[in-house]
């Protein structure tokens, strides 16, 4: 399974050499629109009824599809077919049949780009899922495909500084990056989250204090903060993060998720820490992705604080309460609770 890379991609756009056939997916959705809108801007006018058609993959019609790939151009050098969200299955019917028996035949006139920003393709792994890789290859085959894996903090933190000058404001490259890393690394939430800073200070410079008033605390962020508060047995700021995550109407089994990922940070690091490791190697050898790495570097700093045994203990009662709010019956906020009190009145 071919996949191009973003720079060859960005390249080949402004060249204008264009491929008959484009998938774009992976979690970095401001990235997956900003391509497919960077073929079709280049490729057609998006005002062209002639030339320039959309379809909602939910509710496809191979049949209109094919009328409008098959199509001449008029006036123009290329048709242009975008389809969002093709989903593979439908009311038992394959969905993706006749779409991979016609991509080799797409005409050389026309220009097809599949996008996806609603549909993980991938359902949590690292490649497409066998129901999808079937159109990827397909697609690889015809053309290109590009997958947006999340930018790293300091990769999105130029694009925030680019963003926040570009209004007349200014923003360190050290507050840019910390906004990227309260939001997850996520791009969208990251631009988001910087249109709203920027109509907050009008053209002022935007401070680190600024990003905590104005931007909400997301899961992550408040999820480490409150699995460190555990580990150093902080019964208070424990109970206030909790509290806040909760009154967020952050889902339970989410945060348990998220606490477990950045307790197993911590638990990781401390064992890397007793071997005599160095923040690389641990990245290395526990295969974290390079936008999360930043993830270990906060470990590393914070773990020589605490107890191994107590972080394993800590780490069996979060996979025992997984399996209770999967198995059980009990109001999922109550066993959450219960965890967190259990965790920090271990000796």
């Amino acid at each position: 399974m071919p996949v191009i890379i973003e720079n060859e991609l960005k390249a080949n756009i402004r060249s204008a050499q264009f491929k008959n056939a484009y998938c774009f997916y992976g979690k970095d959705i401001v990235s997956v629109e900003k391509y497919k809108n960077a073929v079709v801007s280049k490729a057609a006018k998006t005002d062209d009824v002639y030339n320039y058609h959309v379809f909602d993959g939910k509710n496809f019609d191979f049949n209109e599809f094919y009328e409008a790939c098959e199509a001449l151009p008029v006036f123009a050098d290329h048709v242009c077919c975008v389809v969002s969200d093709l989903i593979a299955v439908k009311d038992n019917k394959d969905m993706l049949a006749d779409v991979l028996k016609y991509i080799p035949d797409i005409p050389e006139t026309t220009i097809v780009v599949f996008f996806y920003t609603s549909i993980d393709i991938t359902e949590g792994k690292k490649f497409p899922s066998p129901k999808y890789k079937k159109l990827v290859d397909a697609v690889a085959k015809k053309g290109d495909v590009c997958a947006f894996e999340l930018k790293t903090p300091e990769e999105l933190a130029k694009a925030v500084v680019a963003k926040v000058n570009k209004s007349g404001g200014t923003i360190s490259k050290e507050t840019a990056v910390y906004l990227a890393k309260l939001c997850g690394c996520d791009s969208m939430i990251t631009a988001n989250e910087t249109d709203k800073l920027i109509a907050y200070k009008n053209g002022g410079e935007i401070t680190r204090a600024d990003v905590d008033l104005v931007s909400p605390k997301q899961l992550e962020a408040t999820a480490y903060k409150l699995a460190s508060a555990i580990a150093r047995r902080d019964k208070y700021n424990s109970m206030v993060l909790l509290n806040n995550l909760i009154l967020e109407r952050e889902e339970p089994i989410k945060i348990i998720y998220a606490i477990s990922g950045n307790m197993l940070d911590l638990y990781r690091v401390k064992l890397g820490i007793g071997s005599r490791k160095s923040t690389g190697e641990i990245i290395s050898d526990f295969g974290y992705k390079k936008n999360m790495e930043f993830r270990v570097s906060n470990a590393y700093r914070d773990a020589r604080l605490f107890s191994t045994s107590h972080l394993r203990k800590c780490l069996k009662i979060l996979t025992e309460t997984e399996y209770k709010m999967k198995s059980s019956k009990t109001d999922s906020i109550v066993l959450l609770q219960e965890a967190i009190i259990e965790m920090l009145s271990i000796e």
